[in-house]
Parts: C-alpha cells; sequence; structure tokens
C-alpha cells in the first residue's frame, strides 16, 4: 500500500529547510496623550513535515532561539534533536495531487495482485 508519505518530495538538508521570518507590524499608540509609531517584529513560522529518528512524521516549524542559540529548536523535538528529512508543508492543491497519486498508485497494485 502506497502512503501519502511516500508520494512526497523529501529532503535530508535538514540545513535548507524554511525557519520562518520575522516581519515587522508597525501600530500607532498614543503616549502622553501624542501619537508614537511603534515597530513590532514578529517572528512568522513557516510549517515542514519533519521525518523523526523515531521514524513518525510530523508537522514542526523553527523555533529561533530569540538571541539565545542554544534554545532553537524544532517544535515537538528536543533541544539538538534534528528531523532526518523534511518536506516542504503541501498546500490544498498539492495535497490533493498528492493523494490521488497515492489512490491512483494503490489502483494499480490492486490490479496487479488480482491479475498474479
Amino acid at each position: 500500500m502506497t502512503t501519502i508519505y511516500q508520494s512526497i518530495k523529501w529532503s535530508s538538508d535538514i540545513s535548507a529547510a524554511p525557519k520562518g521570518e520575522t516581519v515587522v507590524n508597525k501600530r500607532t499608540m498614543l503616549v502622553k496623550g501624542k501619537p508614537v509609531d511603534q515597530e513590532i517584529p514578529t517572528f512568522v513560522p513557516t510549517f515542514i513535515l519533519a521525518l523523526t529518528k523515531c521514524g513518525k512524521v510530523v508537522r514542526t516549524y523553527w523555533i529561533p532561539g530569540n538571541g539565545r542559540p542554544l534554545e532553537a529548536r524544532w517544535s515537538g523535538l528536543n533541544h539538538g534533536e534534528q528531523p532526518l528529512a523534511w518536506a516542504h508543508w503541501p498546500d490544498a492543491t498539492e495535497l490533493d495531487a498528492t493523494l490521488a497519486a497515492a489512490n491512483a498508485a494503490d489502483a494499480i497494485l490492486a490490479h496487479a495482485e488480482e491479475d498474479a
């Protein structure tokens, strides 16, 4: 049986996995009755699929250490634990195509088993 994970393009180059980005949001606050513009940096994570050392596939994202590199890690994994492989989190269109390909592969395998 084909799994959806077999149809996904995996990479073992963990350093190439997207780690999100920091965007700057602007807001205006009243300070002593006067408007003051303020820039607020906000981290926006990028979700990926990760294959863990125990063979599980999990959805995760990078948690930056905010100036403390030893605290940076992948969500759901222990400090220092790295995924064995990663893949982009599929959008709905990619997921539909991947599911269709997996279902087609299952149908071909089932038909081949019937003929055998």
